[in-house]
């Protein structure tokens, strides 16, 4: 969770009840970073196979997540909305690497997939439950390319019915909390304000 030093009264009671629902993410990035240091030491070494067709190796572990911007389902609203952006295929020349820096890949991938869940929690909070509640495919599509129901390209103008202006604190510090309630805490305690601050 982004927040813990925090002075007493009335923000820290905000504080510890939010903080109660989130998930710990130090915890969660801490065993990322040793995983990944795990399987980068462990790829350094070996043999190498002259061989080995890393993009068949690649292809083995399916496609990467992606956002359909020109689906023909849900409503002209959603597709309108999506229409803003265009997909773009970032290609690369893998015949390059060697065995072991191709087999070390699909493990960023992975490592990539938990940064990004973790941005879900400090942009919106719980995603699932966000996208289920969009009935529209198209507008479903747009909270995934935005990571929550906020338009990052019109001013966090809100696209989804019963969600009002995004918090100034996105989900790192709670909803409620007035931007003087944070200068106030912050004024105390200046880590609040960190780029850094995980616990």
């Amino acid at each position: 969770m982004p927040l813990c030093h925090v002075p007493t009264g009335r923000v820290l009671d905000k504080l510890k009840n939010w903080a109660k629902v989130q998930p710990n993410v130090m915890r969660q990035t801490a065993l990322f970073i040793a995983s990944a240091m795990f399987f980068l030491i462990g790829c350094m070494g070996g043999s190498e196979s002259s061989t080995f067709d890393c993009a068949a190796h690649l292809a083995e572990g399916g496609t990467m997540n992606s956002v359909d911007v020109t689906m023909s389902e849900g409503s002209e609203f959603g597709r309108d909305l999506l229409s803003k952006y265009t997909s773009l295929a970032l290609t690369t020349d893998v015949t390059v690497l060697s065995e072991n820096e191709c087999k070390m890949l699909p493990h960023l991938f992975a490592a990539a997939a938990e940064m990004d869940a973790i941005f879900w929690l400090q942009a919106f909070g719980d995603k699932d439950a966000l996208l289920s509640s969009i009935e529209d495919p198209a507008i479903a599509e747009f909270a995934k390319i935005n990571y929550g129901p906020w338009d990052r390209i019109d001013g966090n103008a809100s696209f989804v019915d019963g969600f009002g202006p995004k918090p100034l604190g996105a989900n790192l510090y709670p909803a409620d909390m007035s931007k003087s309630e944070f200068d106030t805490a912050n004024a105390l305690d200046p880590t609040l304000g960190s780029l850094y601050i995980l616990s």
